[in-house]
């Protein structure tokens, strides 16, 4: 899956294989938010765990979509405004945290 890291933009692979992780490592110190282009989610990482997070695109109902290639999406103003205050406001962190101790299902360690 094609990712792409919003710190720095850099263009990923999300292959399961950690690729992500590393790079949030050296690009955000270990805390980091990656666009999973290909399920449409926001990917925030922290350490070596990991939770999902909305992305800012909806279809022209407003409604979320879990492939950003099924049909044309556009900027949602207010999800955008949360995902990036998020970031603004050192937030990621306890974001990861609070997703994962709050979902039934969390993201392997150093999966992405």
């Amino acid at each position: 899956d094609a990712a792409m890291c919003l710190v720095c933009r850099q263009l990923l692979k999300a292959d399961g294989k950690g690729t992500c992780t590393h790079h949030v490592r050296q690009c955000g110190a270990g805390v980091g938010c990656v666009f999973l282009l290909d399920r449409c989610l926001l990917l925030l990482l922290r350490g070596e765990g990991g939770a999902y997070f909305p992305a800012p695109y909806v279809d022209t109902f407003g409604e979320p979509h879990r492939s950003y290639h099924a049909i044309p999406l556009k900027l949602d103003p207010r999800r955008y405004e949360m995902a990036k205050q998020l970031w603004a406001d050192h937030g990621v962190s306890r974001e990861v945290i609070r997703l994962r101790a709050s979902s039934e299902r969390v993201i392997r360690l150093e999966y992405y």
